[in-house]
């Protein structure tokens, strides 16, 4: 969540940085078009043409040894367009 938090606030503000502090819902659309930073979980664009977010996924697996716990694989994988079935 203090990503989302991150990622949120850097588009805004670079947003209204683009937009000379207009919040015009166009012009702050047009904008955020493309736009790319890195965060801490990796690199992020916004897709020009969906306007969707672009961003890596991290899956690991954890296990449990008589001892500790330890991360036995782990999976890194670009996603664009996730969308809910209805």
């Amino acid at each position: 969540m203090a990503v989302a938090g991150y990622d949120g606030m850097h588009l805004i503000a670079e947003a209204l940085k683009k937009t000379g502090g207009s919040a015009d819902g166009d012009k702050f659309i047009e904008a955020a078009r493309g736009m790319k930073w890195v965060r801490p979980a990796g690199p992020i664009s916004i897709d020009p043409a969906t306007r969707d977010i672009v961003q890596t996924v991290y899956i690991r697996k954890v296990e449990r040894s008589a001892t500790s716990f330890r991360t036995s694989s782990s999976i890194r994988f670009r996603i664009s367009r996730i969308r809910a079935k209805p």
